[in-house]
């Protein structure tokens, strides 16, 4: 099944995205540090997912290599998400250095 881009930063288990809160009170939206973070820890369990999938392939398990392939695609893809959006965030960063006051 192939997962949407939202899951990548999608809220983990535990959390209070869904839950009902007291009428008033705002949901805290979470911070780019969080969100960030979430996101790597997404990517490393694709990517430990993907592992487990060559492993067992390798092993003679009864993986399919698609299914192997799709594994190590996704991890990919995630990776290569967060690396753009550090990328986005550094060059941000800089332009911000750069400016004048």
């Amino acid at each position: 099944m192939i997962q949407p881009v939202e899951s990548v930063l999608s809220a983990g288990p535990g959390e209070t995205r869904g839950m009902s809160r007291p009428s008033g009170t705002p949901e805290p939206a979470p911070s780019f540090a969080q969100l960030f973070g979430r996101a790597l820890d997404r990517v490393g369990e694709l990517q430990q997912r993907a592992d487990e999938a060559v492993a067992q392939f390798v092993a003679g398990q009864g993986v399919d290599v698609h299914d192997v392939m799709i594994a190590a695609q996704e991890a990919f893809l995630a990776l290569q998400l967060v690396v753009q959006i550090r990328d986005k965030a550094v060059e941000a960063y800089q332009e911000m250095m750069r400016m004048q006051i």
